[in-house]
């Protein structure tokens, strides 16, 4: 079973955020980036993130992890 991942994201943290989403998207581990910054939407980075599975979320962690109580944080 594949843990989902959850990373929080700052303005600052979404070029590593992104990164870090395509490492574990690549493992084929369910990853959820929380509050990439709108201009984060012009990177390549993103467009292959999304490829690979991955999910941009923009609600609060509490119900994040409402949806996916077992999911590991990472917080940028």
């Amino acid at each position: 079973m594949t843990t989902d991942i959850i990373i929080l994201c700052t303005e600052n943290s979404a070029d590593v955020a992104l990164e870090l989403g395509l490492v574990y998207a690549m493992m084929q581990t369910s990853t959820h980036i929380l509050g990439l910054p709108p201009e984060a939407s012009q990177s390549s980075n993103l467009a292959f993130f999304r490829e690979l599975g991955g999910e941009l979320h923009d609600t609060d962690l509490t119900t994040l992890l409402t949806l996916y109580p077992s999911a590991q944080i990472l917080r940028l």
